[in-house]
């Protein structure tokens, strides 16, 4: 018996069931309130806007889109009960969410067993998609690049874009910050790079004066800081005030607002981060039509990065939608599993087989703590 018929169980499973009337039934099973909210907020946003892009320009098969969406409340069993009912009993053909990692990855054993796609644009921890060593929940995607490839991004953005040949590893010691991290060591001494240190930031440490001694006493061409925003604030600041020029590399955490808050603007040049999307990205045609398509959308509002990649869930779950043989769940995996080169504003998409998102990674220069240029990196 396959992988697939196992997790269905015997009685058979929403994914067989042809998806049939007038509109076609997508879920959003996303955090609207609750603690999480901003995230779940943003991600609907710019769901919702290519789902009515979809159906301004004809549907899908002549049939609308109806968006179905429910609040999960950023609670764990909230978020399993609605996924489950929006599988079964609403007669969801996809799901899209939830959209943070910890409730993501509760859902996805009913995506399997339902054999309904689930599709989450934030999740993007190293062991979200894999249902054991070899293989990927078979039902579970996401629209953005695991933290490994974010980290292994940054690490031939600084071998090939930077010439660095040595690097000082700064991670946090808590959190998802070794995925970055480890992903970067490797990454890095495959390019041929050395890693000089490599050492663990503790939640609150202001104190990093240890560090500086390390730079001002070693020879080293870049800084890689995985951390919270706060101890990438106060390294950066430490870095710059003791009147080291070296290139800090980061990760999102660069993109919040604490950064300018706690180093100034003064101290952020020569720093670099990862990120999915960034408004300031030239090479990619799609993302000034969907700045300004969200801006006519919500009032003015900029897009963040959580909401592009919440467009681009709904526009591969809309995509395999129009591709699958037939409204299955099983028909719309496996077109899902085959996307190729489909163009999203956070880039040109293909799952791989893993059922990671293959895209080019962004790494975002900051001068002056502003958006300077956006670098497209290869995977």
């Amino acid at each position: 018996m396959s992988l697939l018929a196992l997790l269905a169980g015997c009685d058979g499973s929403a994914g067989e069931q042809l998806h049939l009337g007038e509109t076609i039934r997508i879920g959003l099973n996303l955090e609207t309130s609750g603690d999480l909210a901003w995230y779940g907020g943003a991600v609907l946003k710019g769901a919702q806007l290519a789902i009515d892009a979809t159906n301004a320009s004809g549907g899908i098969g002549g049939r609308q889109v109806a968006a179905m969406v429910v609040d999960n409340m950023s609670q764990t069993g909230r978020s399993v009960a609605l996924g489950t009912q929006l599988m079964t009993q609403r007669k969801a053909l996809a799901v899209l969410g939830p959209a943070t990692e910890d409730l993501f990855t509760v859902t996805v054993p009913i995506a399997d067993r339902q054999e309904i796609v689930s599709v989450s644009p934030l999740a993007c921890g190293r062991r979200v998609l894999a249902l054991t060593d070899q293989a990927p929940h078979p039902y579970a995607f996401r629209s953005c690049l695991g933290y490994p490839q974010q980290g292994r991004t940054m690490a031939d953005f600084a071998a090939t874009n930077l010439s660095a040949r040595s690097a000082l590893v700064l991670r946090g010691a808590e959190g998802p910050f070794a995925d970055f991290a480890d992903a970067f060591v490797t990454q890095f001494t495959a390019d041929g790079g050395q890693i000089v240190a490599d050492d663990a930031v503790g939640s609150g440490d202001t104190d990093l004066s240890r560090y500086i001694a390390l730079l001002q006493q070693t020879p080293v061409d870049v800084v890689y800081v995985a951390t919270a925003p706060a101890e990438a604030a106060h390294l950066i600041g430490q870095i710059r005030a003791a009147g080291l020029t070296h290139p800090v590399l980061g990760i999102e955490s660069f993109n919040d607002p604490l950064l300018r808050e706690i180093a100034g603007a003064g101290a952020l040049s020569g720093v670099y981060f990862t990120i999915d999307f960034s408004s300031a990205d030239s090479q990619n045609p799609r993302v000034p039509e969907f700045i300004d398509a969200y801006r006519n959308a919500w009032n003015g509002e900029e897009p963040s990065s959580q909401a592009a990649l919440g467009y681009d869930a709904a526009l591969l779950i809309l995509d395999a939608v129009r591709r699958a043989d037939s409204p299955t769940g099983v028909n719309v995996q496996r077109a899902l599993a085959e996307t190729q080169n489909l163009d999203g504003v956070t880039g040109r998409m293909s799952i791989g087989p893993n059922h990671e998102v293959i895209k080019d990674g962004l790494v975002v220069e900051l001068v002056e703590g502003a958006p300077a240029s956006v670098t497209h990196v290869a995977p």
